[in-house]
């Protein structure tokens, strides 16, 4: 195998979308092909990890950047719609509605909703009671020697790039 059709083999593995089982398995497939001694791939691998991981930060960025942006947006038209509220307030009487171009705002009243003014005061038998399991504190008991039912320290391992 000459070393562009080498390339080409990573940069296929690059490309391919891992969205299905079958992509999955197409992948696999074309690293057990992948000619060269351990050391040629294991390099080659961590070169395309690399790539991958520097892409996939990119992406996340790019998400943040692109999140913001949408709130913002979002908070726009939300004070927009408020300041409108309030002015068709002075004109429009709740319940009814008007024409205005091509759209039609009204006033509408909304369902009632709950306006919790003080918690304390408030009967138990309104309040859920939530269990949830503190996984720190059981594994700190069981580092300290405690046997605790259903539980159990496992330690798997990790590959290290650097």
């Amino acid at each position: 195998m000459k070393l562009y059709e080498i390339m080409a083999d990573y940069e296929k593995l690059a490309s391919m979308d891992m969205e299905s089982d079958g992509d999955t398995e197409a992948f696999l497939e074309l690293l057990k092909t992948l000619e060269g001694t351990f050391d040629q791939k294991a390099e080659n691998y961590c070169k395309l990890i690399y790539n991958l991981s520097c892409e996939a930060e990119a992406f996340r960025e790019e998400k943040e950047r692109l999140g913001k942006k949408q709130k913002a947006l979002e908070n726009r038209a939300e004070n927009i719609k408020k300041y409108l509220k309030y002015e068709a307030g002075k004109i429009i009487e709740t319940g009814a509605s008007r024409k205005v171009g091509l759209f039609t705002i009204g006033i509408r009243l909304n369902p009632e909703s709950l306006e919790v003014i003080d918690e304390e005061s408030i009967p138990d038998e309104y309040f859920e009671t939530m269990v949830i399991l503190n996984k720190a504190k059981v594994k700190e008991s069981l580092k300290n020697g405690e046997i605790i039912e259903g539980v159990q320290l496992t330690r798997g391992t990790s590959l290290r790039i650097s």
